[in-house]
C-alpha cells in the first residue's frame, strides 16, 4: 500500500478504536449506576431507562455470580413495584433472559391485581 494512504488509515482505524472503547466503558458505568438506581428506587421512569440501556447493542452482564446476583435482585424489586407496568417487568425479564440472566422460572407480579388467567 502506498504511504500516504496508511498514513491515513492508521490514526482513522486508531481514532474508531478508542472511540468504541471509550463507548463501552461508558456504557458499563451508565448501566451499573442505573442499576443501583433502579435497585433503591424501582420506578416506571428508571426501569424504562434500564430497558433502553439493555437494549443497546454490545451491553453485557460479565458472567459471574456477583453480577448476576446484582442484577437479580435488581429485577426483583422492579417486579415487586407498583409503580413499573406489568407489560414493561415482562421486556426487561425477557432481556435480562437474553443476557444470561437465568430467571425463566420467575413469575411476573401483575400490577392490576388480576392473574393472567382470570
Amino acid at each position: 500500500m502506498n504511504d500516504s494512504v496508511m498514513n491515513f488509515l492508521v490514526p482513522v482505524v486508531g481514532f474508531l478504536l478508542a472511540f468504541l472503547v471509550a463507548f463501552a466503558i461508558v456504557t458499563h458505568i451508565q448501566l451499573e449506576l442505573l442499576r443501583r438506581k433502579t435497585e433503591k428506587n424501582p420506578t416506571e421512569e428508571n426501569a424504562r431507562r434500564m430497558y433502553r440501556i439493555l437494549c443497546r447493542p454490545g451491553v453485557s452482564i460479565k458472567n459471574h455470580p456477583k453480577d448476576w446476583a446484582k442484577y437479580k435482585n435488581m429485577f426483583y424489586r422492579v417486579n415487586g413495584s407498583n409503580q413499573v407496568p406489568t407489560p414493561l417487568k415482562e421486556l426487561i425479564k425477557k432481556r435480562l433472559v437474553r443476557k444470561g440472566l437465568f430467571i425463566d422460572n420467575m413469575r411476573i407480579i401483575d400490577n392490576y391485581g388480576k392473574s393472567p388467567r382470570q
